[in-house]
C-alpha cells in the first residue's frame, strides 16, 4: 500500500561519459585550488591543465569510483 507522494521517482541515469567528464572537472578544480591561498573558491577560469601523472591519478580514482 504505497502512497503515490511517498514513492521515490527514479532519476534517469546519467550518461557514463558525462559522469566521467563531471568527475574530471571536479578533480581538476580541486587540483587547481591546492596552491591557492585565501578563500580557495575555484572558478572555471582558474582551472589549470593537469600533468600526465595527475591525469593518470584522476583516471585511477574514477575507475575505483565507478567499479
Amino acid at each position: 500500500m504505497n502512497r503515490p507522494e511517498l514513492v521515490r521517482k527514479e532519476e534517469p541515469e546519467k550518461d557514463h561519459q558525462k559522469q566521467l567528464e563531471e568527475l574530471k572537472e571536479s578533480l581538476a578544480q580541486i587540483a587547481a585550488a591546492r596552491g591557492e591561498s585565501g578563500d580557495r573558491q575555484v572558478h572555471k577560469q582558474q582551472t589549470r591543465k593537469l600533468s600526465p601523472k595527475e591525469e593518470q591519478l584522476i583516471n585511477d580514482i574514477i575507475s575505483q569510483y565507478l567499479s
